[in-house]
């Protein structure tokens, strides 16, 4: 097994190097680990997994440890490069904490933005995300129960694998997110945009869509059971392989698509 601390110490170019080679998903060497006072600052930390990691002391990249998973990460006494990555980092942490400590500050927060965060294999439950933006933020294998998403945005985020479930929210946007596999049940989602949004083989059971822009949607293979469709627009979608069971479909169009093999029963 490579020794990712002592490599970093001795060369960080190196370091560098080999870490690119890593996948995210892949890049948990440092999980779990005693890093107090380990200079990072020169290192490419980006989207890396810190979750039960001790970091006092250390000195890293606010922009890159604001990418990183932070699930029980102790910063105390962490030096960031710059004062500005606090608060956005205080707010991830935050975001891994409880459901009712969440609920509290978001209350009196303004909408909040997020971009390129780590929540890996992250189980939320109960959390008001409402008026928050996630960009480009990785959620693959994520779980989310029971949440309020009116208002906020996934655009152009990782979510391959996301179960989605017990879900009522409205005007939320998963532009040009890729949600490849993801599962959606017991769901009511409304004047909502999925624009050119990856859904290949993604399940959609039991979900009222009202209002739902899903142009240019690769909704390949996907399956949609006791779903409904309420003034829906489907343009220029491929719906190579779908399958819709038991669905039901008001004032919905679906025009310019590619609609190879769709199976209606």
């Amino acid at each position: 097994m490579k020794d990712w601390i002592q490599l970093l110490k001795e060369d960080v170019n190196s370091f560098n190097a080999e870490i690119e080679k890593i996948s995210i998903d892949e890049r948990t060497m440092f999980k779990g680990l005693d890093l107090s006072n380990i200079d990072f600052f020169a290192a490419n930390v980006k989207f890396c997994d810190f979750s039960e990691s001790d970091l006092q002391f250390s000195q890293i990249s606010g922009y890159l440890l604001s990418t990183c998973r932070l699930e029980k990460t102790n910063l105390n006494n962490t030096l960031l490069d710059t004062i500005f990555w606090k608060e956005k980092i205080k707010t991830l942490k935050l975001i891994w904490g409880s459901s009712e400590q969440w609920n509290r500050v978001k209350l009196s927060n303004n909408p909040i933005i997020i971009s390129e965060g780590n929540f890996l294999n992250g189980n939320f439950r109960d959390m008001d995300f409402r008026d928050v933006s996630f960009t480009s933020c990785i959620f693959n294998k994520a779980q989310f129960n029971n949440m309020n998403f009116s208002s906020s945005s996934f655009n152009a985020s990782q979510m391959e694998s996301v179960r989605f479930k017990n879900i009522k929210s409205y005007n939320v946007s998963f532009q040009r997110a890729i949600l490849d596999k993801s599962s959606w049940e017991d769901i009511v989602l409304e004047d909502s945009k999925l624009n050119e949004s990856q859904l290949k083989k993604t399940v959609f059971k039991n979900v009222i869509f009202k209002n739902i822009l899903f142009n240019k949607a690769n909704c390949q293979e996907a399956y949609f059971e006791k779903c409904k469709f309420v003034d829906c627009h489907f343009f220029g979608t491929d719906l190579t392989k779908t399958t819709f069971s038991n669905c039901d479909f008001k004032n919905s169009r679906i025009e310019e698509g590619i609609m190879i093999g769709v199976t209606v029963m």
